[in-house]
């Protein structure tokens, strides 16, 4: 969308009132491009117009992104059941050779 300035150089544009931003500050860059005395002209500031985000922490529940010892439950018992077959077939198969090997 191509905005023009007025005649003090200014612009005025509509920012939405629900873009998220650290403490409620939105850093907004400005450019001017094809300018023809100036060239490209470019100004960033902050503003207090955005929404506070929210930060949840997930610190002391059980999620995929929580510390080591708070790991979701279905994952310990599929994991620990894969170890368990894993290691069982491996020592099924050895008591087999050790069986062949007597006979």
């Amino acid at each position: 969308d191509l905005l023009m300035t007025d005649a003090d150089g200014s612009i005025l544009v509509e920012i939405p009132p629900d873009i998220p931003g650290m403490d409620g500050m939105l850093d907004i860059e400005v450019v001017i491009e094809d300018n023809d005395t100036y060239g490209t002209v470019k100004t960033e500031l902050q503003a207090p117009v955005g929404t506070p985000i929210v930060v949840e922490s997930t610190w002391n529940k059980r999620s995929l992104w929580a510390r080591g010892s708070r790991p979701p439950l279905f994952i310990l018992f599929f994991t620990g059941t894969l170890v368990l077959v894993s290691w069982g077939l491996i020592a099924y198969l050895v008591i087999n050779l050790f069986k062949i090997a007597k006979s």
